[in-house]
């Protein structure tokens, strides 16, 4: 079975938005009409917490992408 289940989600403000969490791959999508799309990656060596959905909020052990433009990532508590 595909560990990606997309989650489709209604926004006010950005119409329809798509979700992706690939927790085990250690990959979050977010993409939409009236968004760019954003994806963050862990590190394939990271040791995961579960409690964290992307398995890290060690920013050395992430990658984030905006429309395939690397940027800083700057994770906090959720």
């Amino acid at each position: 079975m595909d560990p990606v289940v997309p989650t489709p989600v209604a926004d006010q403000l950005f119409g329809q938005v798509q979700i992706e969490l690939d927790h085990e791959g250690g990959t979050l999508r977010v993409s939409g009409e009236g968004l760019p799309t954003v994806e963050i990656r862990r590190s394939p060596d990271t040791e995961v917490a579960t409690h964290v959905p992307i398995g890290t909020r060690d920013p050395a052990r992430l990658t984030l992408l905006v429309d395939g433009v690397e940027e800083t990532p700057r994770p906090a508590k959720g």
